[in-house]
């Protein structure tokens, strides 16, 4: 693709009532992932390409809205926190009957 890097977007557009969101990317990394995503599963479509001078600079794909994900970032937990949550798994454990050892 002919764009340069920090032109590359991508654009996630819904309404609350839709059930469907139209995906336009012109992020060539996003572009591979979806087109990955379309090859695997008819619940994604890539429905318009988009050409300047006859190259290939973006895609538009649809697909049902509750496909679409936003993650928090993992939290970071000390020694110490993860040995008390380790401590309190075991005693959920023990209290239901699933001893681990």
């Amino acid at each position: 693709m002919g764009l340069p890097s920090e032109d590359q977007e991508t654009h996630i557009t819904y309404g609350r009532n839709d059930s469907m969101a139209h995906i336009y990317a012109t992020d060539s990394m996003t572009i591979t992932k979806l087109d990955k995503l379309v090859e695997k599963s008819s619940d994604w479509s890539m429905v318009r390409e988009v050409r300047l001078k006859g190259e290939l600079i973006g895609k538009e794909y649809l697909c049902p809205k509750n496909l679409i994900s936003f993650r928090s970032a993992k939290r970071s937990l000390t020694d110490e926190q993860k040995q008390a949550a380790g401590e309190r798994l075991r005693k959920v454990r023990l209290r239901n009957g699933k001893d681990e050892h």
